[in-house]
């Protein structure tokens, strides 16, 4: 989730060329030891998605079978996948199903805020 409240909305504003660019350019001057190496925002996001296998959100059923995260989790996840491919439309289908079935989550309705108006469509916010 920690991934998902770090690159979702840089992604939901600008795109994954924007976190490949701050990528660039904020990683050749992270300070590191000896032994480690700096971590990109992009493959933080592709490796933190990577539990959802190839299935499709809307394939999701809300069991916690395989993956040790709350069905609540596991939406953020598929969202940060398909704003990770530019796919801000189904990202956007994706939060609105999140807020109706919790409606208190603060990182969707500012998410959905996000990503509609980076669609150009701001009244979806507000469905």
């Amino acid at each position: 989730m920690l991934t998902a409240y770090l690159c979702s909305p840089l992604l939901a504003s600008a795109g994954v060329a924007y976190l490949h660019e701050l990528d660039k350019e904020y990683l050749s001057h992270a300070f590191l030891t000896k032994n480690s190496r700096p971590i990109p925002l992009v493959e933080l996001g592709f490796a933190a998605t990577k539990v959802l296998g190839d299935k499709s959100w809307k394939d999701f059923k809300c069991s916690r079978q395989s993956i040790e995260l709350f069905p609540r989790e596991i939406m953020h996840l598929y969202a940060l996948k398909c704003l990770l491919h530019d796919d801000f439309l189904t990202a956007s289908s994706i939060y609105i199903k999140l807020l109706e079935q919790c409606p208190g989550d603060g990182l969707a309705l500012s998410m959905i805020m996000d990503v509609a108006k980076t669609l150009g469509k701001p009244e979806t916010a507000f469905r």
